[in-house]
């Protein structure tokens, strides 16, 4: 099985982040699941949709 992977470049360009903000995040162990390949970093896309969908405000059902 394979799986379509980014450099943190693509997802930074991707979801208009900073890269400074994904590396902050990786460090204090939040933000999106990710894979090291040495020194490489590779974010799966299914986890990056999945994080999203579950980071998703206001959820369905939910009252604001």
């Amino acid at each position: 099985m394979t799986t379509k992977s980014l450099t943190e470049k693509e997802l930074s360009i991707s979801l208009r982040l900073s890269l400074s903000k994904l590396r902050a995040d990786r460090q204090r162990g939040i933000g999106i699941p990710y894979v090291k390949h040495g020194k490489s970093v590779r974010y799966n896309i299914d986890d990056v949709y999945q994080y999203m969908k579950e980071n998703t405000y206001p959820k369905k059902g939910e009252i604001i």
